[in-house]
């Protein structure tokens, strides 16, 4: 579905104002940022990202393409400098892909971590080593269903992986000096990154975290960048501001998340993975009270033809709420209080 989007959005290629390429050579064509038509086309991009975000006038905002770079390692894409030490907390699958590639630039320091519990906490950050650069924090691992609530009052840079979460949640940017989303497909190309950088981070010249911050000031107009990424990107902040922008996205995803969370909770057959205060509101783990049940649930739902749900090899349920109907996860909710209210699971007898 995402796929037939996509090619939907570049079918009107042929419309985008002030680019007039031939779209014969489709997503081949490249051009440097620093050409007028792009950088037009950019500024109003970065304007509607500016707005989207309500993000603080001393915030540069880059728009660049990683697809040769290996999960789109962010310390790579800034050069980030190799004499630094970087400070990480370990709460899922984002900040582990973070750490592992930041590892191959610099030393890193793991001051946090909640694997041990299936990370189904966020880890507090109340001891600091004196030698770190900066502190890396991911704000949603969805695949873990956790997010970060509250940030540490620390004087060191902060940097935040929102490649989740960038454009369905509202956090404050007070405090954090580099914010960063790598493409999802859902409004960012894949091919793209985001990156927010705040004017004291590039400006800073003792202890620096970049190898040399004036390139990603000046120098960045010489990067390519590929027409239809550049295109559907603006296609789908438009269609982001015309759905009531972040807020619009918030509330859905809360009209979504609370009563699924309200059922997990009063529902005897399920428990929620991780704790109230670092719950993620988009993406939602829980699993069956009892192990005998879980092939059985399993079952409902594909008697129920509800393909919703992600089940890990420990038996654990997910759901990414953004990627589904609203009457899709209701129905999810009536058939986890129909496997409820059947204790003897007469619909798996064949009755």
């Amino acid at each position: 579905m995402q796929e037939q989007n996509s090619n939907n959005r570049y079918s009107k290629y042929k419309k985008l104002e002030k680019i007039n390429v031939d779209p014969v050579s489709g997503s081949s064509i490249k051009a440097k940022i620093s050409d007028p038509r792009i950088q037009l086309k950019m500024g109003r991009i970065q304007g509607s990202i500016r707005q989207l975000l309500q993000i603080p006038a001393d915030f540069h905002i880059l728009i660049l393409e990683h697809s040769r770079l290996d999960n789109a390692n962010i310390f790579s894409l800034l050069n980030f400098s190799s004499d630094i030490k970087g400070g990480f907390l370990d709460t899922g699958s984002r900040s582990f892909v973070a750490i592992k590639e930041a590892r191959k630039i610099f030393d890193v320091e793991v001051i946090g971590s909640s694997r041990e519990s299936a990370y189904s906490y966020i880890p507090q950050c109340d001891w600091i080593p004196h030698n770190i650069s900066f502190l890396h924090i991911t704000s949603t691992n969805e695949l873990q269903g956790n997010r970060v609530s509250k940030f540490p009052n620390i004087s060191l840079p902060i940097i935040f992986d929102r490649s989740a979460d960038l454009f369905t949640d509202q956090i404050s940017f007070h405090g954090l000096d580099l914010v960063y989303a790598h493409g999802d497909d859902e409004i960012v190309p894949q091919n793209l990154s985001i990156i927010l950088i705040r004017d004291s981070l590039l400006k800073t010249i003792s202890s620096s975290v970049f190898a040399d911050p004036i390139l990603i000031q000046n120098n960045h107009n010489d990067i390519e960048i590929k027409f239809k990424d550049l295109f559907l990107l603006h296609q789908s902040l438009e269609a982001l501001k015309q759905n009531g922008g972040v807020a619009g996205q918030i509330s859905r995803i809360s009209r979504l998340s609370m009563p699924l969370y309200r059922e997990i909770e009063r529902n005897t057959k399920f428990v929620a993975i991780v704790n109230v205060k670092d719950r993620s509101l988009q993406a939602i783990r829980f699993f069956v009270a009892k192990a005998e049940d879980e092939f059985k649930f399993a079952s409902l739902l594909d008697q129920k033809d509800l393909n919703i749900l992600k089940r890990s090899p420990q038996g654990d349920f997910l759901i990414l709420l953004q990627k589904f109907r609203e009457d899709e996860i209701f129905e999810l909710i009536g058939i986890m209080q129909e496997f409820e209210q059947d204790p003897k699971l007469q619909i798996y007898q064949g009755r």
